[in-house]
């Protein structure tokens, strides 16, 4: 992305991986409703801006870099949808298996 190895953007990018990762895992204790929309909607603001912020290094400044408009650029604007339609699967599925009885 045009950051050296090692900058301080590294280190806080790295925190915000750290600190949603603790969430995530939290988010298997707390089986709530309300933690895993929370830690949803918090990676999705996260990794939509990181993709959109992507996409305008790409159109205004043509930045083609691996890193900037590979994959990653395409990970980061999905992966939320991917993890919202997931909790709705979720909780389709706990709503049935609660009207059978049946474990989820």
């Amino acid at each position: 992305m045009g950051w050296a190895a090692g900058s301080p953007f590294q280190r806080e990018v790295g925190m915000w991986n750290l600190g949603l990762g603790i969430v995530a895992v939290l988010c298997l204790k707390s089986c709530s409703k309300g933690f895993f929309a929370a830690t949803i909607i918090g990676t999705g603001v996260f990794f939509v801006g990181a993709g959109l912020g992507h996409l305008y290094e790409l159109v205004v400044h043509g930045n083609t870099a691996a890193n900037n408009a590979g994959a990653g650029m395409y990970l980061d604007i999905f992966y939320p949808f991917v993890l919202a339609a997931l909790l709705v699967l979720y909780h389709i599925r706990r709503k049935e298996a609660g009207a059978t009885g049946a474990a989820v």
